[in-house]
This record gives structure tokens, C-alpha cells and sequence, in this order.
């Protein structure tokens, strides 16, 4: 079943509405946290102990960008849709987050609390909080697999699952004491829109298309296999090396899969071509 968003109307329309609700969400995160209405809820989040640490470190694995690029592209024949959503969601929404965090340089609650007030999962960071990197590739990913019309991501178990899923990932960069409650608000928010116009744009270009050529499927054997690599290396939470090398392993088994595939594509084409 074609989405709504397929429509050019509908998709446009529906990019200019979550943009709009991003930049209202994103100022008035930034009037709470300039006003520090949002540090009690943050303490409160922070010095919870009900989970052990490993935990949140999990979580906050979960939302790397290298992680939402394993789950998505494991196979990619399977889901074109969702893997063409991709290259937009790290453009848009990385170029939203960075220019946010370029804009409005905001400390971080290492920057501001005392050691003693802040427990801290992970790195210890400093600068340029708002908004949550972690929130936004989470959101992103929930409203990509949700627009791209496929009937299993539109279940209501499913999307309530991914919601949750979202929420936690936001939650933890609380527990770990790397953001503020508006930060990731903020964050979320951007990730629904950059969702959004990804598909729009995706959908607009024929990313699909062009990633099943033969230079696309090149590009994504490519990408499967750097992120494996990437993932070999700490991330700065040393706990979650084993979930780490799991994805890394994912990783590089689909980039490994689509290289005969890549071959295949090839053969056939030559074969078509003669005949």
C-alpha cells in the first residue's frame, strides 16, 4: 500500500507542519532551559538507580546513528524504502541538530552542576547540549519505518513498541547525565520532521532506484562494512563492547551479502543486455 506521503501535496504539506512544530518545540525547549525549569525533573531522572548502568549504556548505543544504520540496512533489498529514507534522515537530520547546537551553545549538566549533584553513564561531556543527537536519530527512524507504508511498522504494537523504544533511548541520555530534559524534547522533535522530509525527499529523488543500481548497491556494501568497523572501536562505553561487536558482526555479514548480490545484478544485466 503507497502511503499517504507518496502524494507530492500530501508530502509537502505534511514537511512544512512538522518543521513548523519543530522550530516552536525546539524555542520553547530553549526559553525552559535558559529559565532552568527543567533541572528538579532533571535530577530527579538522574539519581534514580532502579537500573544498572549497562543499562543506559545499551540504550544509549542504541541511539547512534551507526545502530539505526545495522538495523535498517540488514537487508536492504527487503526494505528499499526505508534504506532511501536513510541518506536524507543523517543530511537533514544531522544538518537540523548541528545547526541547533551551533546556534544556541548551551552546557551541558557537567558544565553546570556540581560532581557531587550529577552521576554520570559513559563520557562525560561538557558543551553543546541542545538538542539530543540520540533523540532525533531515534525519532527519525520510528517515523521513517512508519511512513514508509509497509503494514508491519503501522501496527499498533509495533509503533508503540518503537515509541517506546525512542522514549527510553531519550530517557537514558538522562540517566547518563549527558542532557537535559529539553535537550531531548527538543531532539525528538527535530527526528519526527527530519523523518518526515526524508521520505518526502527520498520519494521525490527515486533514492530507491538509484540505490539499486549497480553504484548504489557499491555505496551500501560500502557503508554496511564501515559501519562494522566503526562499531569494532569503543564509543566511550565500555560496558557495551559485546553489544558493540554484535552489531559490528551484523554489519558486516549484510555488506558481505550484498556484495554477491552486487555480482548477481551485474550477471543478469550483461544477460538481459545480450538478449
Amino acid at each position: 500500500m503507497t502511503p499517504p506521503i507518496a502524494h507530492p501535496r500530501v508530502g509537502l504539506r505534511l514537511d512544512l507542519i512538522s518543521l513548523a512544530v519543530a522550530l516552536i518545540v525546539v524555542v520553547a525547549a530553549s526559553v525552559a532551559r535558559h529559565a532552568e525549569l527543567d533541572t528538579c525533573l532533571f535530577l530527579a531522572v538522574n539519581g534514580w538507580r532502579g537500573l544498572p548502568g549497562a543499562v543506559w549504556e545499551t540504550l544509549s548505543v542504541a541511539g547512534l546513528g551507526v545502530s539505526a544504520l545495522v538495523a535498517c540496512t540488514i537487508a536492504p533489498q527487503r526494505h528499499p524504502r526505508v534504506v532511501a529514507a536513510l541518506p536524507w534522515m543523517f543530511v537533514i537530520g544531522g544538518g537540523l541538530t548541528h545547526l541547533v547546537k551551533q546556534a544556541m551553545p548551551l552546557p551541558r549538566p557537567a558544565s553546570v552542576l556540581a560532581a557531587a549533584e550529577l552521576h554520570v553513564v559513559g563520557p562525560r561531556l561538557f558543551l553543546r547540549s541542545m538538542p539530543s543527537g540520540h533523540a532525533m536519530t531515534a525519532c527519525a527512524v520510528v517515523c521513517i519505518l512508519f511512513l514508509t507504508g509497509e503494514p508491519f511498522w503501522r501496527r499498533p504494537w509495533v509503533l508503540a513498541s518503537g515509541a517506546m523504544l525512542a522514549a527510553a533511548i531519550g530517557l537514558s541520555r538522562l540517566v547518563s547525565g549527558a542532557h537535559w530534559p529539553a535537550d531531548v524534547v527538543a531532539g525528538a522533535a527535530l527526528g519526527v520532521a527530519a523523518g518526515c522530509v526524508s521520505v518526502h525527499l527520498a520519494e521525490l529523488t527515486q533514492t530507491a532506484a538509484w540505490l539499486a543500481t549497480s553504484l548504489g548497491q557499491w555505496i551500501i556494501a560500502g557503508t554496511q562494512l564501515g559501519v562494522g568497523a566503526a562499531l569494532v572501536m569503543d564509543q566511550g562505553y565500555g560496558r557495551t563492547l559485546p553489544v558493540q561487536w554484535i552489531l559490528a558482526t551484523l554489519a558486516v555479514w549484510a555488506g558481505l551479502r550484498t556484495l554477491p548480490e552486487l555480482t548477481w545484478l551485474r550477471l543478469r544485466r550483461r544477460v538481459e543486455a545480450r538478449t
